[in-house]
């Protein structure tokens, strides 16, 4: 049995959590389960003709003790969107972890044109039955047609079991006739670890990296209503905790996640519930960033005010655009895997992270914030526990307990009191951290050189042209190269009508390239 506070704390707790528990339910919510355990900066990045194209960050052995490994899929192209070849893992730095440490290892590989083969699992269950299926058998037919000759797929079908309608091949009208003409007669349930994993072994045997999932629903075993809240939990995670030890023991395999259904639902019993904490926890730990989420709700309204035809319009648009969007991610060109010094490593605690990818003279920086989660630590499904919350006044304090009492309260809020000032000054240091990365000197042989400004006018000639050994800065969202005295001129944004991206230039900018 816990013991009771002595009576002095009880009352600086009841004080306290009066103040901290609305922003601790705000910290609850956003470390909700399916919070990101690395989460990358998504952006594209520009530098002087070439644009880095980052796919994502992960823990690669979240299951594991030693070493902690994390794994990074990007690809880089050419100013003629041509990918750029030859990257070694010698034009790579590393900073990760609290302090920044160098990773211990790094190992660079490029992606084969294998990496677009793919394995389809489709939920055919009775919730599917209908406009979902039928917008499924279109999307799927847009996604075949975006495929290459060489690619090859294998279409599988699962309710409360997995049946393969088109075995691994290269005919897309022979897979897409083959779905087209499936109907749903009768479903018992949705097996839907079990096929998931099904389909990784089908992946690993054909030699597929990626598996994509389409579903509208849960696992009817894990949602049985005659299991306890605790077995269902169990369940869960021992599912997820092999699928993810699946993906690295059999050949690094990606599970692309779809949920359609209402996120917001919350309960089984709610119209359009679909489980998308398991499924985005499995998109994670596959290496595959997130979830990919078609808003039902959303095409429902549409329905309603439309009609059916626009309803069914929408979801197959809808469908066809996360294919799309998965499809592409097929593509990336290199995969990066980085072996991190335990020291740096912090259990449950947020750090950062930056690689550069250096090509030639020209550095590609990519950031990103994770949480370190190690074996047993793997991503609770029990929902978070409520902190408590001393509702009785204590007796017998004296006026001294009230003077220490008032003391502690007293320089705890002025401890909060810094919290603003402090954070404004973190913000300015990323900001002017941001706008250094975005200034670059012009090497000779780059494609800078003789380009124009934004700001250029004809009746300024060639000598206002970007010239070699100009500092010039590159606007991180539209990639055009700005004297830095033309972007300060314009209040620190680009002059590029539609993009006006503001970022304000460091004092230590404007001294060593804005002296008179």
């Amino acid at each position: 049995m816990t013991k009771a506070p002595p009576a002095r704390l009880q009352t600086l707790l009841t004080l306290a959590l009066a103040f901290a528990l609305p922003t601790g339910a705000l910290r609850l919510a956003a470390q909700d389960l399916g919070e990101p355990a690395i989460a990358p900066s998504a952006e594209e990045i520009n530098r002087e003709g070439f644009t880095l194209h980052p796919a994502g960050a992960v823990e690669a052995n979240n299951w594991a003790a030693e070493p902690p490994k994390i794994r990074f899929n990007f690809a880089i192209t050419r100013a003629d969107e041509q990918p750029f070849e030859g990257l070694t893992e010698s034009a790579i730095e590393a900073r990760i972890g609290t302090p920044p440490a160098e990773p211990l290892g790094a190992r660079l590989e490029s992606s084969s044109n294998a990496e677009s083969d793919a394995v389809i699992l489709i939920d055919v269950s009775g919730s599917m039955k209908g406009p979902k299926l039928e917008a499924a058998k279109s999307a799927v037919a847009g996604f075949l047609g975006n495929l290459r000759e060489e690619d090859s797929v294998e279409i599988i079908v699962f309710d409360n079991t997995p049946r393969t309608v088109y075995e691994f091949g290269r005919d897309k009208s022979a897979a897409q006739d083959a779905f087209a003409g499936y109907e749903i007669v009768d479903s018992p349930g949705t097996a839907l670890y079990d096929s998931i994993l099904d389909a990784m072994e089908r992946a690993q045997a054909l030699e597929v990296r990626n598996v994509v999932v389409l579903t509208d629903g849960v696992d009817i075993v894990a949602y049985d209503r005659a299991r306890s809240e605790e077995e269902k939990n169990q369940f869960k995670q021992e599912k997820e905790e092999r699928i993810l030890q699946t993906s690295r023991e059999r050949g690094d395999i990606r599970v692309f996640t779809i949920a359609v259904g209402d996120r917001e639902a919350t309960d089984i019993n709610e119209a359009g519930f679909v489980d998308v904490a398991s499924l985005d926890r499995i998109a994670k730990g596959t290496n595959t960033l997130e979830y990919h989420y078609v808003d039902l709700p959303k095409l429902e309204a549409i329905r309603d005010t439309f009609g059916p035809a626009a309803y069914q319009q929408a979801l197959v648009e809808s469908l066809t655009a996360v294919l799309n969007t998965i499809s592409e991610a097929f593509h990336y060109d290199y995969v990066l895997e980085l072996d991190l010094d335990p020291a740096s490593i912090e259990q449950g605690r947020r750090s950062s992270g930056e690689i550069i990818f250096w090509v030639g003279a020209v550095g590609l920086p990519v950031t990103f914030d994770y949480i370190w989660r190690r074996g047993e630590e793997f991503p609770r499904i029990d929902p978070p526990v409520a902190s408590p919350y001393f509702i009785r006044p204590p007796e017998g304090l004296n006026g001294w307990d009230l003077t220490q009492i008032y003391l502690q309260f007293a320089g705890a809020l002025m401890a909060l009191a810094l919290v603003p000032p402090v954070g404004g000054w973190l913000r300015s240091r990323r900001l002017a951290r941001e706008a250094l990365k975005a200034v670059t000197v012009i090497q000779r042989g780059s494609p800078l050189a003789g380009a124009q400004c934004p700001n250029e006018r004809d009746k300024l000639g060639q000598s206002f042209l970007l010239q070699v050994g100009e500092a010039a800065i590159v606007c991180p969202k539209c990639g055009r190269a700005h004297h830095v005295g033309c972007w300060e001129q314009s209040g620190d944004k680009c002059w590029v009508r539609g993009c006006g991206t503001h970022l304000a230039l460091p004092e230590e900018v404007k001294k060593t390239y804005l002296a008179s």
